[in-house]
């Protein structure tokens, strides 16, 4: 009947849905497009990529479904095919993104046997891939830092694969895969993959607009090159530079890293930026001069590190 009441009331965006809502804006702002794949997968097609191990495949019986009967353990597999799809139309380099729950574990309604991930297909390389999850928790959070440790995920390159760790706790993962993985899918191009726990950046969000003065000094860049042994990590580097720097120091970051016929084999040389900056006054050449030899006597100290 025309008459008929019916109820309304007020609603508002969850925590979640905002969260989504600036995930979705950085990875659109940096040209990928969302994707909206099966939940239901040939069982074969997850073995192209393992992220939690050895992970029991769960199945349904349904006599409409005889192929597409697991529910997926990961959606990387999926947007590899996606991917796959867009290059045999001449789409290649497609960016693709999508934001869904896996199944690893029959308990419907568990968050840690159900989570929602973030996952992500591309051609950019492994360090734009990492930048790329660097925005988005920081899009979420502005404090937020993230670091990487070596993955044990089979399908990465060997060297080429981390696990991610958003404010010091686990996160995801994210690397190159290895072409015995895309070979099997006929992709032409390297394609660099992440997978991230939605629900560990929801927990990391403080939504509230941040505002900063700009700096009215000009910031001082300088570059160092360290030759370091293979099992010297990049946070173990970072961390002797920052300790050692001083206030002046704003930033250090990764630059590069060279292996080769000018260096022993268990050798490494890894090439960082480092910038200094006063809020009150412009840098001397000598304040930083000595804060850089601080640094060296540090790196030099705790790490082995040798200038080259």
């Amino acid at each position: 009947p025309e008459d008929a009441v019916v109820p309304l009331s007020l609603s508002s965006k969850t925590l979640r849905d905002r969260v989504i809502e600036r995930v979705c804006e950085v990875l659109t702002g940096s040209g990928y497009f969302e994707a909206v794949t099966l939940t239901l997968v040939d069982p074969k097609s997850q073995e192209l990529f393992t992220p939690h191990g050895n992970v029991p495949p769960m199945e349904i019986d349904h006599s409409e479904f005889s192929k597409l009967c697991g529910l997926r353990r990961s959606l990387i597999p999926s947007l590899l095919e996606s991917r796959r799809a867009n290059e045999r139309h001449g789409n290649f380099d497609a960016r693709l993104f999508e934001i869904a729950s896996v199944f690893l574990s029959p308990e419907p309604g568990n968050p840690k046997a159900e989570p929602k991930v973030i996952s992500l297909v591309t051609g950019q390389s492994f360090a734009e891939a990492k930048g790329l999850l660097l925005a988005i928790a920081q899009r979420v959070n502005p404090a937020s830092t993230i670091s990487v440790q070596p993955s044990s995920v089979p399908q990465f390159v060997d060297g080429r694969g981390a696990e991610v760790l958003l404010n010091a706790a686990a996160w995801g993962v994210v690397g190159e895969l290895d072409r015995s993985v895309t070979d099997q899918l006929d992709l032409r191009d390297a394609c660099v993959v992440a997978e991230v726990n939605l629900s560990i950046l929801e927990e990391s969000a403080d939504l509230r607009p941040h505002f900063l003065d700009l700096s009215r000094f000009q910031e001082m860049t300088r570059d160092l090159n360290f030759v370091l042994d293979e099992s010297v990590t990049w946070s173990q580097l970072e961390e002797a530079v920052t300790s050692a720097a001083g206030p002046l120091l704003e930033s250090v970051s990764f630059s590069g890293q060279y292996r080769g016929k000018q260096l022993p084999a268990d050798k490494k040389s890894y090439v960082l930026s480092l910038s200094y900056r006063s809020a009150e006054r412009t840098l001397t050449h000598e304040e930083v001069e000595a804060a850089q030899q601080a640094v060296i006597a540090a790196c030099e100290t705790r790490v082995g590190a040798q200038l080259r």
